[in-house]
């Protein structure tokens, strides 16, 4: 008599419970395993690129590699055999101030002769003369009418009324601050003048000058070539972000609590506009009422992300070798001084490959997902080839946005919501006014000058009265 069960016919399942239990254990430790590691990596991706991965700034990546043996001996200047143009130095006609110097001896200090007068040697140097504030202190005449009792008074040309500085310290203060990137402390220290005289002298005449945000922002609209960017910026101690509308002509700054849809909406408007916008891919932009660019340089850092996380993957590789060269092509190609015929010639080619890249057949995950976006957002990738003065990279808006990075560096964002206003009006006023005129500072004093004798005046009119092409 046998104690053996029978077997099943079906030799392909198990029964048995225990074997069962075992089995979902196995399964269930496993999938533990596989989350650990992709925690494990994330982590140590983490560590190594920092927070944001490749989007990461330099100055907030945990560890920084030292510089390779053969980027250390490289010197900079001129290559080799370049024969360049010497040390440049100004003319007697160009000097601000011309100085003698005098021979002290009378006697030759070797054989005690009388010494005789020879042809003089000439040299050009730069002096440094010190910024100092003048007191000064105005006695305002008076004088009355005889008949209707009517009183007139003298009139200080280059000052506000009731002003405790004149309009060119006030101008020299804001572009310290707003554009060279120094603390009010520091100003303030450096004059001799109390913080709050500069704080609240900034305030009043931004108030003044809030107009010209308007005209900016008209004059953004009628460009043909836009930029927009936006980076933190704590204002009151709370969150908040700064925004940066660009082109050749405008340099605009907005710094808000929010980096909703709602600000580019209060720029762009509602009309249809010509031109294009050159962008990230943030979706607050995505409803503006103009073609869209997308930066190829977030392009290319999204391929160098997917090439590292399977760097031994043969498809992957392949792939990404061949769309970075295009992808950098394409950002280059403005560069090399061609026609325009040749220039749309050269990028019809480069986004034929890109389209051939993007409709080729792969088996990774990760590669057809990159080419599923270049197949649907294929209407904002490719302004670039319709012309030349259209960018494949949002580099401009980068480079621009950096004076606010270094500003919030310095300064930690602003105290107050009106202190951020009036940073937002005189930043852009400046900066725009550096872009137009060859002596900003010149137009923008002329301006309070006659801004402070007739309060009336179009103060945006008198900066920016020139209309953008």
């Amino acid at each position: 008599m046998s104690y053996q069960e029978s077997k099943t016919r079906d030799y392909g399942v198990n029964l048995c419970e225990g074997c069962f239990e075992k089995q979902r254990t196995i399964d269930r430790q496993f999938e533990e395993i596989q989350q650990l590691k992709q925690k494990l990596n994330a982590n140590q991706r983490r560590l190594k690129d920092g927070f944001f991965g490749s989007s990461t700034p330099s100055s907030k990546v945990p560890l920084k590699a030292n510089s390779l043996a053969e980027n250390q001996l490289k010197k900079g200047g001129a290559k080799v055999g370049h024969q360049g143009f010497g040390r440049q130095v100004f003319t007697f006609e160009q000097a601000d101030e011309v100085r003698i110097s005098e021979v002290a001896e009378e006697n030759c200090q070797v054989c005690e002769c009388q010494l005789v007068s020879q042809s003089s040697n000439e040299r050009a140097i730069y002096d440094l003369q010190r910024e100092k504030i003048r007191r000064i202190y105005y006695k305002i005449r008076r004088k009355r009418c005889p008949i209707c009792q009517k009183t007139v008074a003298g009139k200080i040309e280059n000052a506000m009324p009731n002003a405790k500085l004149s309009n060119e310290l006030i101008a020299e203060v804001a572009e310290q601050h707003y554009v060279l990137g120094r603390t009010l402390g520091q100003i303030s220290e450096r004059f001799s003048i109390n913080y709050s005289t500069l704080s609240e002298a900034l305030k009043r005449v931004g108030k003044m000058l809030e107009p010209c945000l308007e005209k900016l922002k008209s004059d953004y609209r009628k460009s043909f070539v836009r930029h927009a960017d936006e980076t933190s910026w704590r204002t009151d101690g709370a969150g908040g972000y700064s925004w940066y509308f660009g082109s050749k002509d405008v340099s605009l700054y907005l710094f808000r609590a929010t980096r909703s849809a709602s600000i580019p909406n209060e720029v762009f408007g509602k009309e249809q506009l010509m031109g294009v916008l050159v962008v990230d891919r943030y979706a607050g932009y995505n409803r503006v009422p103009c073609q869209i660019q997308y930066c190829y340089a977030h392009l290319l850092r999204d391929i160098k992300d997917l090439e590292s996380e399977f760097e031994t993957n043969e498809e992957v590789k392949n792939y990404t070798r061949e769309m970075k060269i295009c992808l950098t092509d394409a950002m280059q190609l403005r560069n090399r001084q061609l026609n325009e015929a040749e220039y749309r010639k050269k990028a019809k080619n480069i986004k034929t490959k890109i389209f051939e890249l993007s409709q080729r057949q792969a088996v990774h995950p990760a590669i057809r997902r990159l080419q599923d976006f270049y197949v649907e957002k294929a209407g904002r990738l490719y302004g670039w080839c319709e012309n030349s003065e259209i960018p494949a990279e949002n580099n401009y808006a980068e480079r621009e946005i950096r004076k606010v990075v270094i500003a919030r560096k310095m300064s930690f964002g602003s105290q107050s919501k009106e202190g951020a206003k009036t940073r937002e009006i005189w930043t852009s006023i400046l900066l725009s006014l550096k872009k137009r005129e060859e002596n900003p500072r010149d137009k923008l004093i002329k301006a309070l000058n006659k801004l402070g004798q007739n309060k009336d005046l179009d103060i945006a009119g008198e900066l920016f009265g020139s209309q953008v092409d």
